[in-house]
């Protein structure tokens, strides 16, 4: 838009004075200087001051952001901006204050108080007895007194004899390597020595990886290594690089408590700037000294005789350490469809969790299986490049207003100052906690929900018929719930098809559905999610008497608050079964999981002990204790 008279009036010389007043930043860099028009003289790119690819790709990011939604598809993004976007800051802060005060003497009664929350609250209503995922959290406390005090949870192999009457093993305690120097920078493969003797090593640099690293920095810890199998930092967020990938919590909520981040440019912030948020904390904390990148790991074996875990990668080498983590998490390993013939398709195949952003899609024939969040994500910029896009649900999904909008000057003026921005988390925190009673049947949050998202169906589809075909058949909850403005304008457009017939084979040129049609596809898309059974399945853990975490599960995942597993010592699982919910950041999950883990590690050197180990009987309490209240969940 060209400049109007009256804003080039603002920047002339003021009469009588000679001074000027300052221009704004260029819309194109955000820097100030000498302008031509809206721009900045020499500038002729976002990229032009961006020093590294995810600065570039944040600058990008925030052009996009200045649109009537960053698809050109419609979409309502809530902006605002001047009046608007300080208004909108001060209520969420205010919001947060009214919230924190009414709830917190209630919170503080049933000690549900918690490390790693900047709010001090990590419990609230998600500890109904409703879906499997929400019972544990409340369950995570401190070690130290409450726990390891007691010994009725653990097993503590203690070097000392006079700690006998205690043990049920006695084995003298190896002596400790010394202490490594840390490494100046980030390790690949190559580098990497054939074995090598650490305190702690971590499993994947996602992250909970990278929580559980900064935390031991902090705690002064250093002798510890994060063995990732990808050429970077991020975990699924360094995997997660399709068109349109971006977080669907509230960004306030999605930084760690210890280190907020003052820089998000919209409160749904994009993929490129949660991975540019991550090297800054791996920067700040100085864990990229810490980091083995290109490590693949097959094989993890836990030596009763030296209280040691023996690592080996497929790159040949070996680490020993006395404390294994495993933070890959549940969103590690991508799933593909089973669907019979999908490997005989002759075109390109694609999954969102390993996307090639070589793959050109313009004047391509995609289909595109799967219509979860990601699928959600992923639709809007599919429709933009490709022919044609042919959409296969097989169930619909509930699909709420995504309230998204960028952050102006008032944002960023309060964002750096820790009482309002812990009133923002806390707002956040406290409205998806009232969202999660939108499950609960006969709430005033689940008719709120209801009416919204029917509301939202109609307003964006005008054809009654195709509402039919989006409106879900099962109870809120039961699914994720996704956020989207852009979906459902997406897929009215002319080139999208929608088929909602049982897929029966994949075949070389196309899809074959279970009414006999052949859609034709040169690119196939799966948005199909992750394998949350067998997120490890690729990593053989053995623990003590040679079993492995592969037999310990045959019946199904099951850990002590998601953390720990009877046989496995000074094993510890981050986002571990019965952990992770789906209405809310994972990372209030992380932070106390990763305080926790830590505290035990303190108490096992505390106490001289060799290692720590959950009583198989005090496991299997709490799993019938878990399934007992989650019946008719």
């Amino acid at each position: 838009m060209a400049p109007t008279r009256a804003s080039l009036r603002r920047h002339r010389p003021a009469r009588n004075t000679g001074r000027t007043t300052a221009p704004p930043p260029c819309r194109c860099c955000g820097r100030g200087g000498p302008r031509k028009g809206l721009r900045r003289v020499g500038c002729r790119s976002a990229g032009d001051h961006a020093t590294t690819q995810a600065d570039l790709a944040v600058v990008q990011h925030r052009r996009l952001a200045r649109r009537d939604g960053p698809l050109g598809l419609g979409e309502t993004q809530f902006e605002g901006g001047g009046r608007r976007s300080a208004l909108i800051a001060f209520a969420e802060l205010a919001g947060g204050v009214l919230l924190a005060i009414a709830r917190f003497g209630r919170i503080r009664a049933r000690n549900w108080r918690l490390p790693g929350d900047p709010t001090g609250i990590v419990g609230g209503q998600s500890m109904r007895l409703q879906p499997r995922m929400f019972v544990t959290l409340n369950r995570i406390q401190h070690v130290g007194r409450h726990v390891l005090a007691r010994h009725e949870p653990w097993r503590v192999l203690v070097a000392a004899p006079r700690r006998a009457a205690l043990q049920r093993t006695v084995v003298d305690a190896p002596p400790q390597p010394p202490p490594r120097k840390p490494q100046n920078r980030c390790m690949p493969a190559s580098s990497v020595p054939a074995s090598t003797h650490h305190q702690t090593v971590i499993l994947g640099a996602g992250m909970s990886g990278l929580c559980m690293a900064a935390q031991l920095k902090r705690a002064g810890q250093h002798d510890f290594v994060i063995l990732e199998k990808s050429a970077g930092l991020g975990g699924t967020w360094w995997d997660n690089r399709y068109p349109g990938a971006h977080v669907d919590v509230p960004s306030p909520l999605y930084s760690f408590s210890f280190a907020p981040n003052p820089k998000w440019t919209r409160r749904f912030a994009a993929a490129a700037e949660i991975r540019a948020y991550m090297q800054g904390v791996a920067a700040r904390f100085g864990v990229n000294a810490h980091l083995r990148l290109g490590q693949t790991v097959l094989d993890a074996r836990f030596d009763e005789a030296t209280g040691r875990w023996r690592i080996c990668t497929a790159q040949g080498s070996v680490f020993e350490a006395r404390f294994f983590v495993c933070s890959t998490g549940p969103l590690s390993v991508p799933r593909w469809p089973d669907i019979p013939g999908i490997d005989s398709f002759a075109g390109k195949k694609l999954h969102s969790a390993a996307w090639d952003g070589e793959v050109d899609l313009k004047g391509q024939r995609v289909a595109l299986i799967g219509t979860g969040s990601t699928a959600a994500q992923l639709l809007a910029p599919l429709v933009q490049r490709a022919a044609a896009v042919t959409l296969f649900q097989r169930t619909a999904n509930w699909v709420l207003p995504r309230i998204d909008r960028p952050y102006g000057a008032v944002d960023r003026a309060l964002a750096p100052l820790p009482p309002y921005s812990a009133a923002v988390r806390a707002f956040w925190y406290h409205l998806l906690e009232w969202g999660r009673r939108g499950f609960d049947d006969g709430t005033l949050a689940r008719r709120a929900m209801l009416r919204t998202a029917e509301t939202h169906l109609r307003r964006q589809v005008p054809d009654e018929s195709l509402r039919r075909r989006l409106r879900p058949t099962y109870a809120l909850g039961c699914k994720r719930i996704i956020y989207a403005n852009d979906y459902y304008p997406a897929l009215q457009q002319p080139n999208v098809a929608l088929v909602t017939e049982t897929i029966a084979g994949i075949g070389a040129g196309g899809v074959v559905t279970a009414d006999g049609q052949h859609h034709q596809a040169d690119v196939l898309v799966c948005a199909t999610g992750f394998d949350v059974q067998h997120a490890l399945s690729g990593v053989t853990i053995t623990g003590r008497g040679g079993k492995t975490l592969a037999d310990a599960w045959a019946d199904g995942p099951e850990a002590r608050l998601g953390l720990t597993v009877a046989g496995f010592p000074n094993l510890f699982l981050m986002l571990g079964p019965n952990t992770a919910t789906g209405h809310t950041s994972t990372l209030l999950f992380i932070e106390p999981g990763v305080r926790w883990a830590l505290q035990a590690m303190q108490q096992v050197q505390q106490r001289g002990a060799r290692s720590i180990d959950l009583k198989p009987a005090v496991m299997q309490a709490f799993n019938n204790a878990l399934q007992t209240r989650l019946k008719g969940s």
